[in-house]
């Protein structure tokens, strides 16, 4: 299927988002957001690649990067009440405003947004909660990402 992109008044198709943003790459700095903008799927076929993770990663704010760091180091994963404590949330409220920066943000670096994490809801004694984990896909773009950065 790729990817239709609008730029410079023609209307070019990208088989991957590295391909998008190589494109972008090559048209200079400041365009970069626009191509991205207006490319035009809907998100199911945009790979996690450490490139796109890297342009994604450029953009978090910090308590998204403390919670992306954590369900990182702790691949079992957090439940919710786990990281409203790490983050210093007063409730799941807040907790939805980072998990709907991480999905907004995916989707504006080009990548699948449904592909950052999975929620799962569990049923204990206690009550309900939920348990965060990273996707595959996110996970495995991720141990590229860091390998690359430490050569």
């Amino acid at each position: 299927m790729g990817f239709r992109v609008k730029f410079a008044g023609l209307e070019v198709t990208c088989d991957t988002a590295d391909d998008v943003l190589a494109l972008a790459a090559r048209a200079g700095p400041s365009p970069i957001r626009k191509v991205l903008s207006e490319v035009t799927d809907n998100g199911s076929n945009r790979a996690w690649t450490p490139s796109v993770l890297k342009i994604f990663w450029s953009r978090l704010k910090d308590n998204q990067r403390k919670m992306l760091s954590e369900l990182v180091d702790h691949p079992e994963g957090r439940s919710d009440e786990e990281l409203c404590r790490l983050l210093k949330l007063s409730d799941n409220r807040r907790l939805a405003g980072v998990f709907t920066g991480l999905y907004k943000n995916a989707y504006r670096s080009g990548a699948n947004p449904d592909k950052v994490y999975v929620r799962e809801r569990l049923f204990t004694n206690e009550g309900r909660s939920l348990r965060y984990t990273l996707s595959k896909d996110f996970r495995v773009a991720w141990e590229e990402f860091q390998a690359k950065a430490k050569k």
